[in-house]
Order: C-alpha cells, then sequence, then structure tokens
C-alpha cells in the first residue's frame, strides 16, 4: 500500500480480513470503511429473512465451495453451513456494492471466502487476478480465475525459446524442483521483517477477543487446530502413530519390483489449497483412484503412493482399504517419485506437480481437476471420459 501511495491515488486499496488478527492495522492504514472484517460481519446476515432465496444470483455453485474449505464450518451440520456460506456471500457482496473495486487482487485462494469472493466477481463483472506459482518453472502469473487458466496467449520469440530450452536442461538434470523460487523472488534486494511473537497471554487475550467478535468461528476444529499450532508436542502424539502405522503398509519397496506395466498415482496432501479449491470433488481421493482403475486396461495395474508429508496426518486405515482394492499396489512411501514416473505408462494426478513432471519427461500424464499444467495435455479429464482419454494419452505422449 504504501509503495502504490508514491504513485499518486491511481490506487484505492479495500481488504477483506477473514479474521480480527490484523483488522486494527489495515483500518489504520486505509480508513474503517475499507476494512470488512468478515467473521465478525457475517452474524449481522444469519438471520436475513429468505436467506436462501438471496442466492438466486450467485455465480457457480455454492455447495462446491463450500466444500472447498478446510475448516471453517467443516463439522457444523449441512444446513449451517449453507447458511454460513450465504451469509458470507451477502456480506462480501455488500461491502463490494459500497466499495466498487474495479480489480480484486487474491493473495491465494484457500476456501470458501476465496471462492466466494472470485465468485461475486464474476456476478459483478469485476476481473480478478489470482498469482499462481509455476512449481519447478519458478515463474508467476496471475490466473484471472481459481483454476490457474492461462494468461491471454503472447507471441513467442526466439528469447522465450532459449530460456525454455535452458529450463529443460535444468529439469532433465534434476536441478530444478517442485518448490522453485520464483525469480521476482530470488532476484528482488533482500528485505528483513523482525516478526516478534506476542507472549502467550497476549496470544491467549486475542482469542478470546476474537471468539467474541466472531461467533461463527466457535468451532471445534478451531480450537483443535489453535491447540495443535501452539503446543506441538501433543500433535505429535496422533501424528507418530499413525506415522509408524502408515509406513508400514506397501506392497513394494524397490524399483525392481514394479509391475511390468503400470499406471501411476502418487496421492496428492490433503486438505490443502491445490485441491481443496481446483477440485473439491477429489478431495476424497479414493474418488479419484476408481475412476482411474476402472478406466485403465485390464493388463495395467495402478501403482500408489503415499504422499511423504501424509504420513502422520492420513488417517489409519486409508491406505489399508486401498490395499484391497483390485488393480491397486502400494508402493512404499519414500520411494523416488520422479523415477517412478519415468518408468510409468502413464501418470495420473488430481492437480499435483506429478502429471507436470511426467509431461515434462515427454511421457502421458492425465489430471482430473483443473492447474495451469492441464492445459498442456488436453485439459482435464472428467471421471466420464478417463476410457477415451487414457488410450489417446498412451498413443500420443508428448513431444
Amino acid at each position: 500500500v504504501e509503495r502504490t501511495r508514491e504513485f499518486g491515488d491511481l490506487i484505492e486499496w479495500s481488504i477483506v480480513c477473514t479474521t480480527g488478527h490484523y483488522v486494527k492495522m489495515f483500518q489504520e492504514l486505509l480508513g474503517k470503511d475499507a476494512v470488512l472484517y468478515l467473521h465478525s460481519d457475517i452474524k449481522n446476515y444469519l438471520k436475513t429473512p429468505d436467506l436462501l432465496g438471496k442466492l438466486s444470483s450467485y455465480h457457480g455453485n455454492i455447495y462446491r465451495n463450500i466444500e472447498s474449505e478446510k475448516r471453517f464450518t467443516k463439522h457444523r451440520k449441512a444446513l449451517r453451513q449453507l447458511k454460513c456460506a450465504a451469509a458470507m456471500y451477502l456480506s462480501m457482496k455488500n461491502f463490494m456494492l459500497r466499495r466498487q473495486p474495479t480489480h480484486i487482487l487474491f493473495g491465494q485462494i484457500e476456501g470458501l471466502d476465496g471462492m466466494t469472493l472470485i465468485s461475486l466477481g464474476r456476478e459483478l463483472g469485476i476481473p480478478s487476478l489470482v498469482p499462481t506459482h509455476t512449481r519447478h518453472l519458478g515463474e508467476t502469473f496471475f490466473s484471472p480465475d481459481e483454476e490457474e487458466s492461462l494468461p491471454a496467449q503472447r507471441p513467442v520469440n526466439e528469447a522465450h525459446r532459449a530460456k525454455a530450452r535452458e529450463f529443460l536442461e535444468k529439469f532433465r538434470a534434476n536441478k530444478t524442483s517442485a518448490a522453485a523460487i520464483p525469480e521476482e523472488l530470488v532476484n528482488s534486494p533482500p528485505e528483513n521483517y523482525v516478526y516478534i511473537q506476542p507472549s502467550f497471554f497476549r496470544r491467549c487475550l486475542g482469542t478470546l477477543k476474537r471468539l467474541i467478535a466472531e461467533p461463527e468461528m466457535r468451532q471445534h476444529d478451531v480450537f483443535r487446530s489453535s491447540l495443535l499450532i501452539n503446543f506441538h508436542f501433543i500433535a505429535r502424539i496422533p501424528w507418530g502413530t499413525r506415522e509408524l502405522f502408515n509406513k508400514r503398509i506397501y506392497d513394494i519397496d524397490r524399483m525392481d519390483q514394479l509391475p511390468k506395466r503400470f499406471a501411476y498415482y502418487p496421492l496428492q496432501y490433503s486438505p490443502e489449497s491445490s485441491i481443496n479449491t481446483l477440485a473439491p470433488y477429489f478431495v476424497e481421493q479414493t474418488r479419484a483412484i476408481d475412476a482411474i482403475r476402472f478406466a485403465l486396461p485390464s493388463d495395467m495395474l495402478l501403482v500408489v503412493k503415499e504422499h511423504p508429508a501424509c504420513m502422520g496426518l492420513r488417517k489409519l486405515g486409508f491406505l489399508n482399504q486401498l490395499q484391497k482394492k483390485a488393480g491397486i499396489v502400494i508402493a512404499r512411501y519414500d520411494m523416488p517419485s520422479k523415477k517412478i514416473t519415468e518408468k510409468a505408462a502413464i501418470t495420473f494426478s488430481v492437480t499435483g506437480t506429478a502429471a507436470l513432471e511426467s509431461f515434462l519427461m515427454g511421457k502421458p500424464a492425465l489430471t482430473l481437476g483443473g492447474a495451469f499444467f492441464a492445459s498442456f495435455l488436453g485439459g482435464p479429464s472428467g471421471v466420464d471420459s478417463l476410457k477415451k482419454r487414457i488410450p489417446i494419452s498412451l498413443n500420443t505422449p508428448p513431444t
């Protein structure tokens, strides 16, 4: 904000604060009228007459957007979830109509609040700017939607081609990673921001104040997550137990044990914004796995591998359940994913980086959800089109 003010009054800022952590700071910076304290304001709309009738002009599907949420309302009864979502929509809509923005800039889209705001942008004809990181490519771009759609096509010149060749050489030499830092940050001047965490007493006091202001946040899962964030040793008990159990569930632990002909599906970290917002239908990943195995040729097995970071987070019994599904082989969690992709006939993902890596290797790949690289693969593959798309992908790998 301070940087844009150096250019005069060209940009006027408003902000939606989902919780009360930084409301006071933004009110001092922008003025009270420019700040919406969302989870405090929602309560003003919960008793709106014919609340659900107000959704007649909602752009998109509110049920899909509710499912993108990771924590807020997730453990409430279905009708309460819907009422909270409708109240959030009305709160944001009135704020937008009052402030009349010309553009909506997102930090990222993490759940229901972001999906509601982008739906409102479509309804009111306000363009959105969603920064999207391109994983291995180490670049960012502004997407016009939550599905990481690429910007309008621009002319490609020899400098772009040279940069692409340089990148592919680095990728094939294993000099890139999915967590590549964007060049804008690598080449920016060093800046240090001192972070001083308030005392435990002040944090508790702040939590109590927010709970008074945000009645809809008084939920079991919000308390649970707050407890685990502040007392890590408590979290290590269930996570450690799950990790010990899940580490033991696999069918193969060496590359030479991989099937002769197989498809590969690495489980995605979940819950996480890249799957919750892009493809909430597949947050329950057994849906994706069943859709894939029902569409595969009968002589091809599906190798599934757990995400190493999820060993302690995945519920007990999940991998054990997969072991009992015909056609599935569980690979040990720490087997090198890139090497499995190299040997696989085809790699599947909902929105995960494995499909991008397969594409960059010149190997067949399909995504079930939207992501910027899905357009490289012919677009997302719906459940009902997988059976047709698989042989096409196998027979026409990327050049």
